[in-house]
């Protein structure tokens, strides 16, 4: 039959009581309750093993589509839903949504509005570090959280006369952080050949999201497959982002 893969929706335990806002049952495996089970529908972790040495046996892959980061339906709103949140390992009940599942999930709600204010303070593109405490106390820390401008609108760029050498491709750069703040190791790339004809080479293009009604500036550099970089000459590029829909902006390489 030409079968290389199988794809399995999640497969863990599941919540399998009736949601009473929409009359359903999880059938699609995403109200997970116990990760260190298997969902009894699908058959016991016996089974599972046996069906992936099967499929092994005959080359084909498992892929498993496992949810790790959401569970039942349970929310603020709605303490009613289904089991209350309640999350398990291997069967021990490690805590339910109304009692925050024992500190561990449940911590301050983060408000952000269509200006791209947090909780009433406005955040510029760019990453920051972020620390979580729950009412509990429980502490995390995430670095590197990357925040974008507020609203976001489609640009195409397309960029002519940019004569790529053998291992080399088109980037671009900028003085927002979604075209990398200047910095070369976060250029937007690689562009892609405009047209099927060999003949029309080298015209390249690229699809990026950028903040709306915003003046920016920006080169396109070349880089080949050990880093090296060649930036255009002259000016920057200057350009005024539409304010919706989608823009279109049409350059020559200096």
């Amino acid at each position: 039959m030409g079968i290389s893969a199988l794809w399995i929706p999640s497969p863990v335990e599941n919540i399998m009581s009736i949601d009473p806002s929409n009359k359903t049952a999880s059938y699609h495996g995403y109200w997970g309750k116990d990760f260190f089970r298997t969902n009894p529908a699908f058959g016991t972790m016996n089974d599972f093993k046996n069906l992936i040495k099967t499929a092994h046996s005959k080359n084909i892959k498992i892929i498993i589509d496992f949810a790790p980061n959401h569970t039942s339906t349970a929310e603020f709103a709605g303490m009613n839903f289904p089991e209350d949140g309640a999350l398990y390992r291997d069967g021990n009940l490690v805590g339910k949504y109304s009692d925050e599942l024992g500190g561990i999930l449940k911590g301050q709600s983060i408000n952000v509005n269509s200006k791209g204010e947090v909780n009433g303070l406005r955040l510029e593109g760019g990453e920051y570090d972020i620390s979580v405490e729950t009412t509990k106390g429980t502490k995390a820390k995430y670095s590197s959280f990357r925040v974008l401008s507020s609203k976001q609108v489609a640009t195409r760029f397309y960029v002519n006369n940019a004569n790529t050498q053998y291992g080399s491709s088109v980037y671009i750069v900028g003085n927002v952080e979604e075209l990398g703040n200047w910095d070369v190791n976060k250029a937007v790339g690689p562009f892609f050949n405009n047209t099927k004809s060999i003949a029309n080479y080298p015209t390249w293009f690229y699809d990026i999201s950028l903040p709306s009604g915003k003046k920016i500036e920006y080169k396109y550099i070349m880089k080949d497959s050990s880093g090296n970089v060649i930036w255009e000459s002259g000016a920057n590029h200057k350009y005024s982002t539409v304010t919706q829909g989608t823009g279109v902006v049409v350059d020559n390489w200096k």
